[in-house]
């Protein structure tokens, strides 16, 4: 990488808030824990991990839960930013929320931008009627609680998404939150289902049911980030690891839904959100389908040998909305969509100019020292040939870490506005210290930028938590706190004695300094 020479002191000051932030001690205002991970020391001043809320900590009357997973930042334009966050809860977890039931929810916090202390919180859903999901007798909505399964990774939606204009305004310039439920059989009696929170507008404070989307182990929902009259939305299937579907029948997959915008209707409807179909993503060479991917050959088989790039083209499953998720999946495997090692988190590239690039991970299983027999965590890259027309052209898929780089079990990622991908890890209760890596798109550098802190994560330690630790949620934050800032959270998954909290864990911050894994100049910068 190339060696810049820019003080870290100039840019503090031209970001703003990291010439606050990063000087600071990592513990932010409100809170009085350590942050559960460390930036890596040999990365000096270009990485700072601050912790923000714990669990358990309460602002004025409201009280952290646990297991935080995906989030989404709204500048308010007033110094202030509001925080929405996921809570992933079984459906019979934790207490009676303020929409009714118990189960997975969101809470909002409201967060001062210059110094990260967390002014109020409160739930995000504010009662049963504003619960819409959706009912296949009248294929409408109905309102009322609903006790919802896992919310898990989530994508808050650009303020360009679910807008378009073209002479008349199409869509929606309210905010508009994705997110959906983790789940499928055994777990529960269907897949999980989608679901569109409302952040801003008149409806705000409404979640709605979006089962245009299908039904599917929802690790994410990830709405094309630019503006266009049609809306196009991956759907991330984080489903079982297995690829054979004689061993089991919900394998996971990748969905991409279009639908078009509309002038009149809710907020959903006019998003785009009501009105289309799904397809499937089905991998080719060469001619000839590739039903699943291989751990010993990634897209391709003991005749091919090892491929990395191949083609895909989208198998039509129609407007979905009142299929079940086994039929989908029955369907799925019919058609050859292609099967993977348990998809987990993706995201669109947000520059300008990369507009067909959508970028996913699976987590495989944890691998130890010299075993390549395990499952492989891998990072690929889905480019369309035209995202204005997805369905005709399909596009290839490219194989970028093949597993053996010194990653494990990818989970949660983004990417940010520099070209770089920020990637997590979930080692489930492996003595490994997750850690958080980034990827430079250009670059292909692969960095560690953080570890979970073994202080609480390492067994023997005097303030030992579990090893059962992951990192969720990284978003990228730039237009809110200033370059190179991210939120996240941790997950530490031992049960909290206050059982309405139900798991630790705790929100964070991170700063990673935007030239690191670029081949950018100083001068790049548009601030």
């Amino acid at each position: 990488m190339k060696i810049h020479s820019v003080c870290r002191s100039a840019i503090a000051m031209a970001i703003g808030v990291a010439s606050t932030a990063v000087s600071a001690a990592n513990i932010g205002p409100s809170t009085a824990a350590e942050p559960y991970m460390k930036a890596n020391p040999l990365l000096g001043d270009r990485v700072a991990v601050i912790s923000v809320l714990t669990v358990g900590d309460t602002i004025g009357g409201y009280t952290m839960a646990g297991i935080p997973d995906g989030l989404g930042g709204i500048n308010n334009g007033d110094g202030t930013f509001d925080l929405i966050l996921n809570h992933e809860f079984g459906p019979e977890a934790g207490t009676v929320r303020a929409h009714g039931s118990t189960g997975s929810f969101l809470s909002r916090w409201k967060i001062r931008n210059t110094n990260l202390e967390v002014l109020s919180g409160r739930d995000a859903v504010a009662s049963g009627t504003d619960v819409n999901t959706w009912d296949t007798d009248s294929q409408w909505f109905v309102s009322g609680t609903d006790a919802f399964n896992r919310f898990c990774s989530a994508t808050l939606a650009s303020p360009q998404a679910f807008i378009f204009e073209n002479g008349e305004t199409y869509g929606t310039a309210d905010r508009i939150f994705l997110t959906g439920e983790e789940t499928r059989p055994p777990f529960s009696d269907d897949h999980g289902r989608g679901f569109a929170y409302v952040a801003t507008g008149p409806e705000a404070g409404k979640l709605y049911e979006l089962p245009t989307l299908g039904k599917m182990a929802f690790e994410n929902i990830a709405p094309h980030p630019h503006s266009r009259m049609r809306t196009l939305v991956i759907g991330l299937d984080d489903a079982d690891r297995v690829t054979d579907p004689a061993s089991t029948d919900a394998p996971s997959e990748l969905y991409v839904y279009a639908g078009w915008k509309q002038t009149t209707g809710n907020v959903v409807a006019r998003a785009g959100l009501l009105n289309g179909i799904l397809r499937g993503v089905r991998v080719y060479q060469a001619g000839d389908a590739i039903p699943e991917e291989s751990n010993e050959f990634g897209l391709g088989n003991a005749e091919m040998g090892f491929v990395r790039r191949a083609q895909f083209t989208l198998v039509d499953h129609g407007w979905v909305a009142n299929k079940t998720g086994a039929e989908l999946q029955a369907e799925s495997i019919a058609g050859d969509v292609t099967r993977f090692q348990r998809i987990e988190d993706g995201a669109w590239d947000p520059r300008p100019g990369h507009e067909n690039d959508f970028y996913f991970v699976t987590t495989g299983n944890f691998r130890g020292a010299g075993d390549a027999s395990n499952l492989a965590s891998r990072l690929w890259q889905l480019r369309f040939r035209d995202v204005d027309d997805p369905f005709r052209y399909g596009g290839t898929i490219e194989l970028l870490l093949d597993g053996d780089e010194g990653h494990q079990m990818l989970d949660n990622l983004t990417v940010d506005i520099y070209g770089r991908i920020v990637m997590q890890e979930d080692v489930g209760g492996n003595a490994r210290l997750g850690k958080i890596w980034l990827y430079g798109i250009e670059t292909q550098e692969l960095i560690e930028v953080a570890a979970h802190d073994p202080r609480y994560f390492s067994e023997g330690a005097a303030e030992f938590i579990t090893t059962d630790e992951e990192s969720s949620g990284i978003t990228d934050m730039h237009d809110v706190l200033g370059a190179g800032w991210y939120m996240f959270d941790v997950q530490a998954h031992e049960d909290h004695p206050d059982a309405a909290l139900v798991e630790y864990g705790q929100l964070l911050a991170i700063y990673i300094d935007p030239l690191l894994g670029t081949n950018f100049d100083f001068d790049w910068w548009d601030l």
